[in-house]
């Protein structure tokens, strides 16, 4: 892989380019949502304090370590350890904000599903350069090998893509929100994102190979107990939103 574009690290600049995307994603589905500006900056703003600040934090309480607010101003901070549960943050802040201002509920809701599988699949080839988020080893002719990597993974231990396998599902999540556009799913397509993201997710942890690392309840990770509660969640709002479109 390629932890490094010449003499910057590959993570933080490509992790940073997909909030610069989401900001422009935002912008445009904000405008054929018929939203007021406002909802795109309101959007845009949240994802950035959240994949930001909001994944360092987690990160860091996650794998069991102390968090000092004061470094939450500093540079440095953000330059060390890792980043996790970004948009898990952006969609519970976005989510109260909307509850709590929106007019538009359902056109504010489509706005978040439209404008995060794009920026949060860019995070992950971020991930995947730098070696982080990496997965078990395996047999299969598709395993990738990693060179010595400031990520973690395993040096020259084929191991399952599960950055790649990530993509996979946002992609089917992208294709999924962008062709719903019957009135019926109009505020639902945040549900879809959840679910298929959710179960696709949770899926994806068993392939994982740096659970050890991460807070585990049982025989579980906390992001695949979190991802699996989610999408049933969503399944039940999705239930009723068809039972009401009839």
């Amino acid at each position: 892989m390629h932890p490094e574009f010449g003499s910057l690290r590959a993570y933080p600049v490509v992790y940073l380019a997909g909030v610069l995307l989401h900001a422009v994603l935002a912008y445009i589905f904000c405008r054929r949502l018929g939203l007021r500006r406002w909802w795109y900056q309101s959007v845009s703003l949240s994802y950035l304090l959240s994949m930001t600040a909001g994944a360092r934090v987690l990160f860091d309480v996650t794998h069991g370590a102390s968090v000092k607010p004061l470094a939450l101003l500093t540079v440095s901070y953000y330059m060390r350890g890792g980043m996790w549960g970004g948009p898990l943050v952006h969609l519970a802040l976005i989510t109260v904000v909307i509850l709590a201002l929106a007019r538009q509920r359902a056109a504010a809701f489509d706005l978040v599903a439209l404008s995060l599988p794009l920026p949060m699949m860019l995070a992950k080839v971020g991930c995947f350069l730098n070696g982080c988020c990496y997965g078990a080893p395996t047999a299969l002719p598709w395993g990738v090998t990693f060179p010595a990597n400031p990520g973690g993974a395993p040096p020259n231990v084929p191991i399952h893509p599960v950055q790649l396998y990530e993509i996979g599902v946002l992609a089917v999540v992208f294709a999924t929100v962008i062709t719903l556009r019957s009135p019926r799913w109009s505020g639902l397509r945040l549900a879809w994102f959840l679910l298929i993201y959710g179960v696709g997710r949770g899926l994806i942890e068993f392939l994982r190979g740096d659970a050890v690392q991460r807070l585990a309840l049982g025989a579980f990770t906390a992001s695949q107990l979190l991802c699996l509660c989610v999408a049933v969640v969503a399944a039940v709002v999705l239930g009723i939103g068809a039972r009401r479109a009839r």
